[in-house]
């Protein structure tokens, strides 16, 4: 299988917008960015040796803004991922396919909040 060689400004300069954070699945199938201002998170499927894109999926709060400091994290296991908007945290399961369904959220303050993560 041929490995791609791909830095995050390759990758995502080629959608438009400005990215507010991404990050790399554990098991190197997946990079979940974030955009606040498209109101929603993409997961790129990097299994297939060409990066495709997938669809933004809205994500209700992102357009007031992503957590400045890793607001995108990966479960240990690649199948779920959790975003911290401005005031909640939304934890979502990814299918096989790259789809999302969202599992939980809750609303929180960004002053008591940096950064999420899971437990293994």
């Amino acid at each position: 299988m041929p490995r791609l060689e791909l830095t995050p400004t390759t990758l995502l300069s080629r959608r438009e917008g400005p990215v507010d954070c991404f990050e790399w699945s554990p098991t190197g199938d997946w990079m979940a960015e974030s955009r606040s201002k498209q109101g929603g998170i993409r997961l790129w499927s990097l299994s297939g040796g060409v990066p495709v894109a997938g669809p933004i999926v809205a994500v209700p709060g992102m357009s007031e803004g992503a957590s400045p400091s890793g607001s995108l994290r990966w479960s240990p296991d690649g199948r779920g991922l959790s975003i911290s908007t401005a005031a909640m945290v939304r934890v979502f399961d990814v299918r096989d396919d790259g789809s999302l369904t969202e599992r939980w959220a809750t609303s929180c303050s960004p002053k008591d909040r940096t950064r999420t993560a899971w437990r293994p």
